[in-house]
């Protein structure tokens, strides 16, 4: 069954779920900041500290809005560098970054895309 996954893709969890282990506890911020910040303070702080404390089984953010960077290309530009897009999308990925899905476009084809690495 694992030899079915796409390489690519994140490896699959398996968790032991408790069928009275309903969730007790929903925790909303608000804020005048941006969606993105409270996201990312929800995620680093909020989150990690929730998970610390004894008898927490899992902690799950919802309705977050991770950061993402949007990368747009001048294919003539980067052709006069002698890259394509192909390297470019490689750099990223050796850099550890993820974006969320986009169009990456080279000069005459277009195409969705998704871009990780870990």
């Amino acid at each position: 069954m694992i030899s079915e996954i796409p390489q690519d893709a994140e490896a699959p969890v398996v968790n032991r779920v408790d069928p009275d282990a309903a969730p007790i506890l929903a925790v909303m911020l608000s804020g005048p900041h941006a969606i993105r910040a409270l996201s990312e303070f929800a995620d680093k702080h909020v989150k990690t500290r929730l998970e610390r404390v004894p008898g927490v089984g899992s902690v799950t953010l919802a309705g977050d809005r991770p950061r993402e960077i949007r990368v747009w290309i001048d294919p003539l530009r980067l052709g006069g560098y002698g890259l394509a897009v192909d390297d470019v999308i490689a750099a990223l990925q050796r850099e550890h970054v993820e974006l969320p899905g986009g169009r990456s476009r080279p000069a005459a084809a277009s195409g969705r895309s998704r871009h990780s690495a870990s």
